[in-house]
């Protein structure tokens, strides 16, 4: 693929050396060419691999293709003459993925990744470079496969960047116009029980993981014959043992995300109608326990209404059922039969209709999810202000 790479040699002194490649694929087939570069061209030398990589730019590694001269190095690859000398940067610890004016004429450059040659070690380390962020260590693989495995070390920097929702929508086009929680419930839906991840399709091998208020572009094993990725832990950074994810196209996401609007819109309205019935069941509780608080401990009151006053606060401390039986309750309650009665109907349909829909077309899940708001937010808003209204009695004293 055409992912533009820098081959690079690390020095002692923190810093190293990077010619550019301008055709690249995955680590996982850039690997083998290096090692049979460094066994064949090389006979098996890492300095003399370091000196090799440094003596050009590169278009593309084929160790096994016959050139000229003037266009490529027998047993190496093909030249590619974009910089006159080596890049030298600072360690990748503290070097970025996006290298400002790198190419001559000074245009920005995104580089995909990063091979950092290590002589000393005879090991390669790759890096990923990120669109605004350093490169983040991938994976370390040994140039001598048979004496030390596959690879010397996990990929310890899966997260190749966090993406904001526009920049889901540029990469696919399909699933502009869906919010984060509507693409997360439609992998749910898609995958029960199982993860479920969106295919990079610009990509090999990264996959999109998105959640309700996230959305993450990570480095994956993908297998898309199968249909699924193998994802690793980001903040273990070891590739798990767990069942694959399950790998989705955009097109699939979208189209589950336009069956699921009518339900979701359904919830979001109930959603906000609740939370206005709840408003609804505090201003309540607020008139109530004014009125109770005027005829009771307020001016329309007789007798000795600190004494009444103390005596309520101590019952409601107390959890006394004298005292909070005798207290008013919501007149928006249910009915004996265990209907809402009028006056919950009617703040229903003056303050909340207009969200949930006509109170007659409610569902009894609907109806009782509206009354249990209302009641919640009085119940809870009446104590605090009973208690409140006694207060004020006792501190006048």
């Amino acid at each position: 693929m055409d992912m533009l790479t820098l081959l690079g040699v690390a020095h002692p002194d923190g810093t190293y050396s990077g010619r550019w490649l301008g055709y690249c694929d995955e680590p996982e087939l850039t690997i083998p060419l290096l090692r049979r570069i460094w066994r064949t061209t090389c006979a098996s030398d890492p300095a003399a691999l370091g000196r090799l990589l440094l003596s050009a730019d590169w278009g593309r590694l084929d160790p096994d293709a016959d050139f000229g001269p003037a266009d490529g190095m027998p047993g190496v690859g093909t030249f590619d003459e974009i910089m006159p000398a080596p890049v030298v940067r600072e360690h990748v610890s503290r070097g970025w993925g996006l290298l400002e004016a790198a190419y001559p004429g000074g245009e920005d450059v995104g580089v995909e990744w990063l091979y950092l040659l290590d002589p000393a070690a005879a090991s390669v380390t790759v890096y990923a470079g990120t669109v605004n962020g350093p490169f983040v260590t991938h994976s370390t693989w040994p140039l001598d496969e048979t004496t030390a495995g596959r690879r010397l070390s996990q990929p310890c920097g899966p997260i190749r960047e966090w993406v904001t929702p526009a920049g889901i929508t540029a990469v696919h086009p399909a699933l502009d116009g869906y919010p984060l929680d509507h693409i997360h419930l439609a992998l749910a839906a898609l995958a029960p029980g199982r993860m479920a991840v969106i295919d990079s399709c610009d990509r090999v091998g990264v996959v999109w993981v998105l959640g309700a208020g996230h959305a993450l572009r990570v480095v994956a094993a993908v297998d898309r014959a199968a249909g699924t990725a193998i994802l690793p832990r980001p903040l273990g950074g070891s590739w798990t043992a767990d069942t694959p994810a399950v790998l989705l196209t955009a097109e699939q996401v979208a189209d589950a995300c336009h069956d699921l609007i009518p339900g979701l819109e359904q919830a979001r309205r109930l959603y906000d109608a609740v939370v206005v019935m709840r408003e609804v069941g505090r201003a309540g509780a607020a008139n109530v326990a004014a009125g109770w608080a005027q005829h009771t401990i307020g001016g329309s009151a007789s007798g000795d209404v600190q004494a009444t006053a103390r005596r309520v606060l101590t019952g409601i401390d107390d959890s006394d059922p004298a005292v909070l039986d005798a207290l008013p309750g919501c007149p928006m309650d249910r009915d004996d039969s265990s209907h809402a009665n009028g006056a919950l109907v009617g703040a229903y349909i003056e303050h909340a209709e207009h969200l949930a829909g006509p109170w007659a077309e409610l569902g009894a899940f609907q109806r009782d999810a509206l009354l249990d708001a209302l009641l919640d937010g009085f119940d809870g808003a009446f104590c605090d202000a009973i208690t409140a209204a006694c207060q004020t009695v006792l501190d006048q004293n």
